[in-house]
């Protein structure tokens, strides 16, 4: 064989590998986008959750104190918080262990919302340690939803700040 046949065959050979292993690498790099892109959504519908879920317990603690006496239930206010409540705990995986601290939380601070017990100082520290217990365990999930999504595409770790 010749020296112009061997080059001939060689870029046949380099042309054929192309048609053949760069779809597969578009398909993978195309998924692991996708894949990204509903990890993001994903934290952003459990952001704005959160964040809807604690405002409503919000109104309600303020306006309408189940403590008080003569206080008229916000029928709409609490509706909307239980949506948000169960909301929240479909949108996690109630198999992980963080997941499950977020939802137990979530509910404990809903039942605090709208029953009629104990007293007003100690609901109130129990719904400020709660409060706070939500958010920080919304934020260690979407930290570690967002170094999964870091991961996939080996993004520097600049966001660790210790």
């Amino acid at each position: 064989m010749t020296t112009a046949e061997e080059i001939s065959l060689g870029s046949m050979l380099v042309a054929l590998a192309a048609v053949i292993i760069g779809p597969f690498i578009s398909g993978w790099v195309a998924h692991r986008q996708i894949i990204s892109t509903m990890r993001q959504q994903w934290i952003e519908n459990l952001r704005i959750s959160v964040a809807e879920f604690l405002a409503e317990i919000d109104h309600i603690m303020i306006f309408h104190d189940p403590t008080e006496p003569h206080a008229e239930p916000d029928e709409a206010a609490i509706k909307k918080m239980n949506y948000l409540e169960n909301r929240i705990e479909l949108i996690l995986n109630p198999k992980k262990k963080r997941s499950q601290r977020l939802i137990h939380a979530v509910h404990a601070m809903a039942d605090l919302t709208t029953k009629h017990a104990g007293s007003e100082a100690k609901r109130g520290d129990i719904y400020a340690e709660l409060s706070l217990e939500i958010i920080a365990l919304t934020q260690e999930t979407i930290q570690a939803e967002w170094k999964k999504t870091r991961d996939v595409f080996n993004l520097p770790d600049i966001d660790d700040e210790a």
